[in-house]
């Protein structure tokens, strides 16, 4: 029985030591596993946001927005996701860099998914609940502006990347009172209807969590503190993106059919006025 444990024991610790065995630019296996899950993932998210957008004909589509542009903006940044991380799982877009005498890795390929997808989360937000285009321009540029900041503080300025973050939290303050301000508008001031209410609910707080949580990886993080392992800052960072943006995918995907009943009728026209997307049904 001591011989059994004991051979247990050892194939457990060769299991440990295979995921934590690092290849030549200081990846463990596990954290390669995590990458290539999240490229998987986003892969078929793509694809399958693709068969419903050319499978969609608008014949039960009364909403002010053909449903067909959410699955085209969920295609689209499942895509961009899958190939970014596709660009760090090959570790062709990793930058080596020494700090303070440690060695850091970094990924720009990451910057570019957050530049992309996260406007595209917030242009679906804004098409779902007839934002104005004030408000629209006024959250993308505060969120790209972010990145842009976060960007600076890991491969610009780490002298100075405090600072930085600091700026690129606040922006994404910001950008959140925008999002919970505008949430509360179109719920309360009749913009949607309130099974569309219901669901521009859900994935408001979702954006709002996938948006504060990449700011606090960067903190622990390589670019940041450096107080995370690279794997723990890879898992912690596929993880919650994949979650985020697959949540909020099929809560759009199951919800929009669903909410798009409520309208009662077929679109006759849209029309923009006053700053805003407006609609006439019959």
């Amino acid at each position: 029985l001591a011989e059994e444990e004991g051979d247990a024991e050892a194939a457990a610790s060769e299991e440990e030591s295979w995921l934590l065995k690092t290849d030549d630019q200081g990846f463990t296996n596990l954290a390669l596993i995590f990458l290539v899950t999240s490229l998987v993932i986003f892969g078929v998210t793509a694809l399958c946001s693709l068969v419903l957008a050319l499978r969609h004909d608008g014949a039960d589509d009364s909403r002010p927005h053909s449903s067909v542009i959410y699955y085209y903006i969920l295609m689209f940044m499942a895509t961009v996701s899958a190939l970014c991380y596709y660009s760090m799982y090959s570790e062709v877009a990793v930058v080596h860099k020494e700090e303070g005498g440690a060695p850091r890795t970094l990924f720009p390929a990451q910057y570019i998914e957050w530049a992309v997808t996260s406007p595209l989360l917030l242009l679906a937000l804004a098409l779902l609940g007839n934002a104005p285009w004030t408000s629209i321009f006024a959250s993308i540029g505060c969120d790209l502006i972010m990145v842009a900041c976060l960007y600076v503080g890991a491969f610009i300025s780490p002298e100075h990347k405090f600072f930085w973050w600091g700026v690129g939290v606040a922006l994404l303050l910001v950008l959140i009172f925008i999002l919970i301000a505008e949430l509360s508008k179109a719920v309360d001031d009749g913009r949607v209807k309130e099974q569309d209410g219901v669901t521009l609910r859900i994935l408001t707080y979702l954006t709002c969590f996938s948006l504060a949580f990449f700011p606090l990886v960067w903190l622990i993080g390589q670019e940041g503190s450096a107080s995370a392992s690279l794997t723990t800052e890879v898992a912690l960072s596929s993880v919650a993106d994949v979650l985020a943006k697959v949540a909020f995918t099929v809560t759009l995907v199951v919800r929009l059919p669903l909410d798009g009943d409520s309208y009662g009728g077929k679109l006759s026209s849209v029309t923009a006025g006053s700053g805003k997307f407006e609609s006439t049904y019959v």
